[in-house]
């Protein structure tokens, strides 16, 4: 049964469900562990251990921020409640309070409850931030670190940074959804993770999971969803395809690369590898280094020809619609029509006899790999402005489990 799909499904097919957390509005969890103070102040601390984790209720907090001790950024004090009855203040940095922003936010999957372990068998779900400002940013930019958070019913929580905003850049969840994915019978919760700095055009995506051991939660698996562009000359599909089935993750992707020297453009490879669920590690480990093959296409009609060259119309060879082609890479030619600029694509291609030539992109059309659907989509109608192209291609879609 195939749980992740990546790539090759658009944003839109997934539906926006708002998240919900009711009863967690007042609600803190510690991100550190810390002492509490009897006031909004540094001056003495309480004997009042709290533990990672911890969850208590806000009653107050101060209007204003204030500069922890190392004066390095500002954040609020908050009046807490323990589980106990005790009070204390705990300042900003040290937990992370329900963010309500957050909460009303439509990424997230509106189950709220996940089986992450024995004792977080129906863990409820919530979103919660810190949040405070550098104090010697001229700026005086926001600083704001996100965080999932699984409660279960003795008030525990665990939690899961997923965003974080400062001076420097920012990261964010696109993605957050629970499954089964190593058939233990508990959940593992896939993130994907964007970041981008500041003086960054690039988005970089990340596929993340976390797996929950001895109520601690632990990443088992990262990889970055994105590729790097390595040619001037290629199509825009940038982004890796993975598929998790049984305890195992496998990824693909079309991998772009220069070889002017062989023909003059870019070579094609369908890229492959896999991971397998290694339960003594618990962790994803790989089962298969990558491979590579040509991607195949097929041609759309009869008697097409094979030509020498880009724009080069003096056939070498007759293709059917019967034949599968080898793509060993592609040229990129623009024509000037009138007052516009026209893009064409040709493909090098080679048939199942060795023969090989050039023949028009939207001629022939890609099968037999997780690509198809986005490769077909941009070279049957190749864009002048690549950028915008593929930006809509969801990175995470799960299938076959409640969303």
């Amino acid at each position: 049964m195939r749980i992740i799909t990546i790539l090759a499904c658009l944003l839109a097919s997934l539906p926006a469900i708002a998240f919900q957390a009711p009863g967690f509005e007042n609600t803190a969890v510690a991100v550190n562990k810390f002492i509490l103070f009897p006031d909004s102040s540094f001056y003495k601390q309480s004997n009042i251990a709290i533990a990672e984790g911890e969850t208590f209720q806000v009653i107050n907090e101060t209007k204003l921020l204030h500069e922890d001790d190392a004066q390095l950024q500002e954040f609020k004090w908050y009046q807490v409640k323990l589980k106990s009855g005790k009070v204390g203040w705990a300042f900003g940095n040290n937990i992370a309070v329900f963010d309500s922003q957050m909460n009303k936010e439509e990424k997230i999957s509106s189950e709220t409850e996940a089986k992450l372990s024995y004792n977080f068998h129906n863990a409820k779900l919530w979103q919660a931030s810190i949040r405070g400002r550098g104090a010697k940013s001229a700026t005086k930019k926001e600083y704001i670190e996100k965080y999932l958070v699984f409660t279960n019913g003795l008030k525990q929580s665990r939690f899961i940074q997923i965003g974080r905003e400062q001076v420097e850049g920012k990261s964010w969840a696109e993605n957050v959804q629970v499954a089964d994915l190593n058939n233990d019978g508990f959940e593992e919760v896939i993130i994907e993770l964007k970041s981008q700095g500041t003086m960054s055009e690039t988005i970089n995506q990340y596929l993340e999971i976390f797996t929950m051991k001895h109520d601690a939660i632990q990443s088992i698996y990262s990889e970055k969803i994105n590729l790097g562009r390595k040619s001037k000359n290629i199509a825009p599909i940038n982004q890796k395809f993975f598929d998790v089935e049984e305890g195992s993750i496998r990824v693909a992707y079309i991998d772009y690369f220069d070889c002017s020297d062989s023909f003059g453009g870019s070579c094609m490879e369908y890229v492959t590898y896999s991971y397998a669920w290694d339960k003594s590690k618990n962790s994803f480990e790989i089962l298969y280094e990558p491979s590579r093959t040509s991607p195949i296409v097929k041609p759309k009609s009869n008697n097409l020809y094979l030509y020498p060259g880009p724009g080069l119309y003096q056939k070498v060879g007759t293709v059917s619609s019967r034949e599968i082609l080898k793509v060993l890479g592609q040229e990129v030619k623009h024509y000037k029509v009138g007052t516009s600029v026209e893009k064409k694509i040709f493909f090098y291609v080679e048939n199942a006899w060795g023969k090989k030539g050039y023949i028009e992109s939207n001629n022939v059309e890609f099968i037999e790999n997780d690509y198809s659907d986005a490769l077909n989509s941009y070279y049957q109608h190749p864009s002048m402005n690549t950028d915008s192209f593929g930006k809509d291609i969801l990175a995470i879609q799960l299938e076959d489990s409640k969303l």
